[in-house]
């Protein structure tokens, strides 16, 4: 362990080593505050993001099945239509 610490310029006990590990220690917590900000923020947007995704499948989803059952209305509108029956039983001479 002497051997590394010979290669540092400052001694353990001197001023400029305390100096410099206090701040590092001291940007370290607002470091960290925003590290675990941007991850609940980055979550929280993800459930948004889902959530609007999924209301809007599901009025799409709606938005379908109407036509779909409108589509079924009108198709036996026109199957019981007599009119539309002799047209399409009218043999082509």
């Amino acid at each position: 362990m002497k051997g590394r610490w010979k290669d540092w310029p400052y001694k353990r006990n001197s001023i400029v080593y305390i100096w410099l590990f206090s701040y590092s220690l001291i940007l370290m917590v607002p470091l960290v505050f925003v590290i675990g900000m941007q991850y609940s923020t980055r979550k929280l947007f993800m459930k948004e993001i889902q959530s609007s995704n999924q209301f809007v499948l599901e009025r799409m989803q709606q938005e379908l099945d109407y036509v779909w059952n409108d589509l079924e209305h009108i198709g036996i509108q026109l199957a019981l239509n007599p009119l539309v029956n002799s047209v399409l039983t009218k043999k082509v001479k």
